[in-house]
């Protein structure tokens, strides 16, 4: 018998794990680039990111994938130490919803109305309406939300099998002692909390198993307070496993992460000792119900930031302490696989950087036409620089991207990130072309070779163009803007005329004007690069139509697709 109320038990955590993982998944997906763009509204005020940090935990119903995240930022370079103190602060106070939602569980009425609040009543409606909405559904948002409700429906199944698996216990005189024991050893019950917390590496589910034990009466208040303190200090252990071979400043995140939480809880239950000692407070002794969990955890956690919050740059330095910078060889993060956990920020992070990659190829092109016409050594290094930045960015942002695209995301992420991989080597490529017109400009200014007035006005009317382009691709790039793919098609045509009218022309004055093949050469490599520069232009405005919200647009542009090939 006791075999099988174990079996059940484990059985009740394997769903309540597993729907916990499902919901979170779904509402981060749901949650989308907000995500993102919530961190992007953090300023230097730390109520903003208090709120932040809570309003974050609510999305993805996590408050261990918030700090992972954070020492991602961190790792990264992204945020600093300081912004991240009130948003872990907030992360603790939005984890306690979680609970609040758990504590249905416990009610009990003869009242049909209450009894419909029940997980027993509604779990099994909810999962089904979500499996509807999931395989019937044709837009993306209501999978999403079908997602949700079906994990949300296995989360509350799991807790009523638990529920229903300690009842019996409660009737064992060994069960009954043990407890007792966690009664008397406030100490053991916060390490208890602690250590299966850091297993299950959630304290949102740890509270939930939690509560269960709460709905049977096993677990009285001079218990639950320790353990639920000692939750919060398990908790830290997802981030702590995520700091292995970080930077200083991340694991700083995660040493102020477990200070607070350490600091904080022993405060509250210095306090709650302390009311124990006076009569009145005779409550303590009665057995607890997961409302009370509920309740302890949200007192713990609003406690513990309403004490420290005013002391957030004191945890900055306590952090900067602990964790001491014995040498400056830190190694820079280019962005930090941490972030893939939280597929909303990594897009967003990585859609940085791809811009800032087509920026800097963008600028070294427009450098390298202006050394056609004035030849400067310190400009041509530059482009060198430029072009190995390029590089570096490819290989890194492109591996990255690799990976990202394995996880699961909501369908402009996962096309925000195939336009990115497209896109990824058509900005190297400017940045290649760049580096042969520096070199066909030095060729020219060695050479002594001359063009005429005509020649250089040509060229100057087509680099012209080519920098209207160019700036019309990084806009299109960066804010997804389609309206300006037709006209960048259309001026790429329009170079491509012009520089072959131009090729056809000074072919003709050089048979007759016996001009060196060195001039025939330099002007014919410089056309090439530029009609290549054009080509690429278009191609990754071309990218830019493949997303959700003008995939449909495509076919009109279909007749450009050959320019791919051009190279």
């Amino acid at each position: 018998m006791n075999i099988f109320i174990v079996l059940n038990f484990l059985g009740g955590i394997a769903f309540f794990l597993f729907g916990m993982s499902v919901m979170s998944g779904g509402l981060e997906k749901m949650a989308g680039g907000k995500l993102e763009a919530l961190l992007s509204k953090m300023t230097s005020s730390s109520v903003k990111g208090l709120l932040l940090g809570a309003g974050i935990t609510m999305s993805v119903q996590s408050s261990s994938a918030v700090t992972v995240m954070l020492v991602g930022l961190v790792n990264s370079g992204i945020m600093a130490l300081k912004q991240t103190i009130p948003v872990i602060m907030g992360s603790n106070i939005g984890t306690t919803v979680t609970s609040w939602l758990l504590s249905l569980a416990g009610i009990s009425s003869d009242n049909l109305f209450i009894r419909l609040l029940t997980p027993a009543a509604f779990a099994p409606a909810v999962a089904f309406a979500g499996v509807l909405a999931f395989m019937l559904g044709k837009k993306p948002r209501l999978k999403d939300a079908g997602y949700i409700l079906v994990g949300f429906g296995i989360l509350m199944y799991g807790m009523e099998m638990m529920k229903n698996a300690v009842s019996p216990l409660t009737q064992l005189p060994k069960f009954t002692e043990v407890l007792t024991v966690f009664s008397k050893n406030p100490i053991l019950s916060f390490i208890i909390g602690t250590l299966f917390t850091a297993i299950i590496q959630s304290s949102s589910a740890s509270v939930g198993v939690l509560q269960a034990l709460a709905i049977s009466g096993s677990i009285s208040f001079t218990a639950a307070v320790p353990i639920v303190v000692g939750q919060n200090v398990g908790t830290c252990i997802t981030a702590a496993i995520s700091a292995i071979g970080v930077n200083k400043n991340a694991k700083r995140v995660v040493t102020v992460h477990l200070v607070f939480n350490i600091i904080g809880g022993l405060l509250f239950f210095l306090i709650y000792s302390l009311l124990r000692l006076i009569p009145s407070f005779s409550f303590e002794s009665r057995p607890a119900t997961a409302l009370d969990i509920a309740i302890i955890h949200t007192l713990v956690n609003v406690f513990s930031t309403a004490v420290l919050f005013p002391f957030c740059g004191q945890l900055e330095k306590l952090a900067n302490i602990i964790i001491r910078d014995r040498d400056s060889s830190g190694k820079d993060i280019f962005l930090d696989e941490r972030l893939i956990l939280t597929a909303p920020v990594a897009v967003s992070e990585s859609k940085k950087i791809a811009i800032k990659m087509l920026k800097t190829a963008a600028q070294s092109v427009k450098n390298a036409f202006s050394l056609v016409h004035r030849y400067s050594s310190v400009t041509a290094t530059q482009g060198d620089e430029a072009e190995r930045e390029c590089d570096e960015y490819e290989d890194k942002l492109g591996t990255f991207l690799i990976k990202l695209s394995r996880q699961q995301m909501n369908v402009s992420d996962t096309d925000e990130v195939l336009k990115m991989l497209h896109s990824l080597s058509d900005i190297e490529r400017l940045s290649d072309y760049a580096l042969s017109i520096k070199l066909c400009a030095k060729d020219i200014k060695q050479g002594g070779i001359s063009f005429s007035q005509q020649t250089q006005k040509e060229l100057g009317e087509i680099e012209s163009l080519l920098c209207h382009v160019l700036n019309m691709t990084e806009r299109i790039f960066s804010e997804n803007d389609c309206s300006g793919s037709r006209e960048v098609q259309s001026l790429e045509f329009k170079i491509d005329s012009t520089a072959r009218q131009m090729q056809q022309r000074y072919m003709t004055e050089l048979k007759n004007a016996q001009e060196t093949a060195d001039y025939r050469v330099s002007l014919n490599n410089l056309t090439n690069d530029y009609l290549r520069i054009a080509a690429h232009c278009s191609n990754i405005a071309l990218y830019t139509l493949r997303t959700p919200q003008s995939r449909l647009d495509t076919h009109g542009y279909k007749d450009f697709l050959p320019v791919q090939k051009r190279h």
